[in-house]
Protein backbone atom coordinates (compact mmCIF):
# COMPACT_ATOMS: atom_id res chain seq x y z
CA UNK A 1 0.00 0.00 0.00
CA UNK A 2 2.90 2.26 0.79
CA UNK A 3 4.17 1.72 -2.88
CA UNK A 4 1.05 3.29 -4.11
CA UNK A 5 1.06 6.41 -1.74
CA UNK A 6 4.51 7.56 -3.18
CA UNK A 7 3.74 8.05 -6.90
CA UNK A 8 0.10 9.60 -6.47
CA UNK A 9 1.85 12.23 -4.40
CA UNK A 10 4.25 12.72 -7.28
CA UNK A 11 1.26 13.19 -9.97
CA UNK A 12 -0.41 15.42 -8.06
CA UNK A 13 2.37 17.55 -7.52
CA UNK A 14 3.09 17.53 -11.05
CA UNK A 15 -0.61 18.21 -12.01
CA UNK A 16 -0.95 20.76 -9.79
CA UNK A 17 2.19 22.59 -10.92
CA UNK A 18 0.87 22.38 -14.24
CA UNK A 19 -2.59 23.95 -13.30
CA UNK A 20 -0.56 26.81 -12.20
CA UNK A 21 1.61 26.88 -14.78
CA UNK A 22 -1.33 27.21 -17.41
CA UNK A 23 -3.56 29.38 -15.01
CA UNK A 24 -0.43 31.87 -14.86
CA UNK A 25 0.16 31.67 -18.41
CA UNK A 26 -3.22 32.49 -19.17
CA UNK A 27 -3.63 35.07 -16.72
CA UNK A 28 -0.91 37.39 -18.42
CA UNK A 29 -2.61 37.65 -20.92
CA UNK A 30 -4.65 41.41 -21.81
CA UNK A 31 -7.46 41.26 -24.55
CA UNK A 32 -8.33 45.13 -25.29
CA UNK A 33 -11.98 45.13 -25.85
CA UNK A 34 -13.57 48.36 -27.28
CA UNK A 35 -16.34 50.01 -28.71
CA UNK A 36 -16.53 51.24 -32.47
CA UNK A 37 -18.90 54.21 -33.37
CA UNK A 38 -19.47 57.01 -35.88
CA UNK A 39 -20.12 59.85 -33.03
CA UNK A 40 -20.70 60.11 -29.27
CA UNK A 41 -22.78 63.19 -29.65
CA UNK A 42 -26.63 61.94 -31.25
CA UNK A 43 -29.88 63.29 -31.43
CA UNK A 44 -33.10 62.34 -29.74
CA UNK A 45 -34.13 59.58 -32.11
CA UNK A 46 -31.50 58.62 -34.15
CA UNK A 47 -30.72 54.90 -34.66
CA UNK A 48 -27.28 53.91 -34.55
CA UNK A 49 -24.62 51.01 -34.84
CA UNK A 50 -22.32 50.27 -32.23
CA UNK A 51 -19.26 47.35 -33.27
CA UNK A 52 -17.85 45.67 -29.70
CA UNK A 53 -14.30 44.68 -30.85
CA UNK A 54 -11.46 42.99 -29.24
CA UNK A 55 -7.54 43.04 -30.25
CA UNK A 56 -4.48 40.23 -28.71
CA UNK A 57 -1.47 41.72 -28.07
CA UNK A 58 1.80 40.65 -29.88
CA UNK A 59 1.47 37.01 -27.69
CA UNK A 60 -1.29 35.70 -29.50
CA UNK A 61 -0.57 32.01 -28.08
CA UNK A 62 -1.70 32.96 -24.79
CA UNK A 63 -5.03 35.09 -26.38
CA UNK A 64 -7.05 33.09 -28.25
CA UNK A 65 -10.58 33.64 -27.90
CA UNK A 66 -12.64 30.08 -27.76
CA UNK A 67 -15.76 31.78 -25.82
CA UNK A 68 -16.25 34.45 -24.45
CA UNK A 69 -19.51 36.40 -22.66
CA UNK A 70 -20.53 40.32 -21.29
CA UNK A 71 -22.83 42.68 -19.51
CA UNK A 72 -23.61 45.33 -21.22
CA UNK A 73 -24.65 48.53 -19.20
CA UNK A 74 -26.38 52.21 -20.32
CA UNK A 75 -28.74 53.95 -18.89
CA UNK A 76 -32.04 52.29 -20.67
CA UNK A 77 -33.90 55.83 -20.35
CA UNK A 78 -31.45 57.28 -22.71
CA UNK A 79 -30.48 54.48 -25.25
CA UNK A 80 -32.61 51.49 -26.57
CA UNK A 81 -31.18 48.09 -27.45
CA UNK A 82 -32.96 47.58 -30.50
CA UNK A 83 -31.45 44.27 -32.00
CA UNK A 84 -28.13 42.85 -31.00
CA UNK A 85 -25.96 40.49 -33.55
CA UNK A 86 -22.82 38.21 -32.43
CA UNK A 87 -19.36 38.16 -34.88
CA UNK A 88 -19.61 35.71 -37.65
CA UNK A 89 -16.37 34.09 -36.06
CA UNK A 90 -19.45 33.03 -33.49
CA UNK A 91 -22.52 31.28 -32.42
CA UNK A 92 -24.47 33.30 -29.92
CA UNK A 93 -24.59 31.93 -25.96
CA UNK A 94 -27.98 32.86 -24.21
CA UNK A 95 -27.13 31.31 -21.18
CA UNK A 96 -26.78 34.46 -19.26
CA UNK A 97 -30.41 35.91 -20.51
CA UNK A 98 -28.84 38.53 -22.41
CA UNK A 99 -27.11 36.78 -25.51
CA UNK A 100 -24.43 38.82 -25.59
CA UNK A 101 -21.67 36.08 -25.41
CA UNK A 102 -20.06 34.06 -28.39
CA UNK A 103 -18.88 30.46 -28.69
CA UNK A 104 -16.44 29.52 -31.45
CA UNK A 105 -18.30 26.35 -33.11
CA UNK A 106 -16.80 22.82 -32.61
CA UNK A 107 -13.95 21.76 -35.02
CA UNK A 108 -12.82 25.17 -35.81
CA UNK A 109 -9.60 27.04 -34.22
CA UNK A 110 -9.93 29.70 -31.79
CA UNK A 111 -10.23 33.23 -32.86
CA UNK A 112 -7.36 35.91 -32.43
CA UNK A 113 -5.57 39.10 -33.71
CA UNK A 114 -6.54 42.85 -34.36
CA UNK A 115 -10.05 43.59 -34.90
CA UNK A 116 -12.54 40.90 -33.62
CA UNK A 117 -15.94 41.95 -34.71
CA UNK A 118 -17.34 40.13 -31.01
CA UNK A 119 -20.92 41.48 -31.43
CA UNK A 120 -22.99 44.85 -33.75
CA UNK A 121 -25.44 46.18 -31.22
CA UNK A 122 -28.08 47.96 -32.75
CA UNK A 123 -29.64 51.15 -30.35
CA UNK A 124 -32.01 53.92 -30.47
CA UNK A 125 -31.45 57.47 -28.56
CA UNK A 126 -34.97 57.51 -26.53
CA UNK A 127 -33.84 60.19 -24.21
CA UNK A 128 -31.96 63.26 -23.49
CA UNK A 129 -28.88 63.61 -21.54
CA UNK A 130 -25.80 61.63 -21.22
CA UNK A 131 -24.75 58.30 -20.65
CA UNK A 132 -21.90 55.65 -20.25
CA UNK A 133 -22.05 52.65 -22.23
CA UNK A 134 -19.76 50.02 -20.83
CA UNK A 135 -19.12 45.83 -21.12
CA UNK A 136 -18.57 44.12 -17.41
CA UNK A 137 -18.17 40.57 -16.55
CA UNK A 138 -19.60 39.25 -13.26
CA UNK A 139 -16.58 37.59 -10.90
CA UNK A 140 -17.43 34.07 -10.50
CA UNK A 141 -19.73 33.74 -13.19
CA UNK A 142 -18.63 31.28 -15.66
CA UNK A 143 -20.60 32.71 -18.39
CA UNK A 144 -18.73 35.99 -18.92
CA UNK A 145 -15.35 36.85 -19.62
CA UNK A 146 -12.93 35.16 -22.06
CA UNK A 147 -12.08 31.72 -22.33
CA UNK A 148 -8.71 30.66 -24.56
CA UNK A 149 -8.58 27.35 -26.07
CA UNK A 150 -8.14 25.35 -23.05
CA UNK A 151 -11.15 27.07 -21.32
CA UNK A 152 -8.89 29.03 -19.03
CA UNK A 153 -9.58 32.61 -18.08
CA UNK A 154 -8.05 35.12 -20.39
CA UNK A 155 -7.52 38.47 -18.96
CA UNK A 156 -9.44 42.01 -20.67
CA UNK A 157 -9.96 45.18 -20.61
CA UNK A 158 -13.89 46.32 -20.51
CA UNK A 159 -15.09 48.40 -23.38
CA UNK A 160 -16.60 51.73 -22.51
CA UNK A 161 -17.67 55.06 -24.08
CA UNK A 162 -20.03 57.89 -23.02
CA UNK A 163 -22.35 59.08 -25.12
CA UNK A 164 -24.76 61.96 -25.53
CA UNK A 165 -27.97 62.83 -26.99
CA UNK A 166 -29.49 66.21 -27.53
CA UNK A 167 -33.06 67.51 -28.99
CA UNK A 168 -31.51 68.42 -32.51
CA UNK A 169 -33.12 70.79 -34.43
CA UNK A 170 -36.82 70.63 -34.16
CA UNK A 171 -38.54 70.51 -37.96
CA UNK A 172 -42.24 71.26 -38.00
CA UNK A 173 -44.26 68.77 -38.95
CA UNK A 174 -46.53 69.55 -42.79
CA UNK A 175 -49.69 69.79 -40.93
CA UNK A 176 -48.46 71.55 -38.00
CA UNK A 177 -46.89 74.68 -40.30
CA UNK A 178 -50.31 74.70 -42.41
CA UNK A 179 -52.73 75.27 -38.81
CA UNK A 180 -49.65 77.68 -37.58
CA UNK A 181 -50.44 79.41 -41.35
CA UNK A 182 -54.44 79.25 -41.25
CA UNK A 183 -53.83 80.92 -37.53
CA UNK A 184 -52.07 83.56 -38.54
CA UNK A 185 -54.26 84.73 -41.84
CA UNK A 186 -56.96 84.22 -39.23
CA UNK A 187 -55.44 86.87 -37.12
CA UNK A 188 -54.35 89.20 -39.81
CA UNK A 189 -57.97 89.35 -41.43
CA UNK A 190 -59.69 89.55 -37.47
CA UNK A 191 -57.04 92.48 -36.99
CA UNK A 192 -58.49 93.89 -40.25
CA UNK A 193 -62.12 94.08 -39.71
CA UNK A 194 -61.16 95.80 -36.20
Amino acid sequence: MNNFKTPNKFFAAIFLMLSFALSSFSASATLMVSFDLDSNDLNLGDAFSVSLMASTDEDINNEVISAWGLDLNFDSSILSLDSLLVGPSFMPTNTDGDGLGGLVPFGQDAVSGGDILLATLNFTAIGLGSTDLFTSSTLGDFNEGFYNSFFLPVGHSNATTAISVTGGSEVPEPSAFLLMLLATVALISLRKKA
